[in-house]
């Protein structure tokens, strides 16, 4: 494939690529959300501050 059929394809393609790009921001935001509960609990449900 070369440099104009790849750029092609992108300039074709760019909605869906832009769609799954923020559909993984999300689910990522999404999941450290989730996950931030669970690693305080964890820890005995007391957040240590440290300077």
């Amino acid at each position: 494939m070369g440099c104009t059929q790849f750029v092609d394809f992108i300039k074709r393609k760019w909605r869906v690529i832009a769609i799954l790009l923020v559909a993984v921001i999300v689910a990522v935001i999404v999941i450290r959300i989730f996950a931030l509960p669970a690693e305080i609990t964890s820890s005995g449900g007391a957040i240590t501050y440290v300077p």
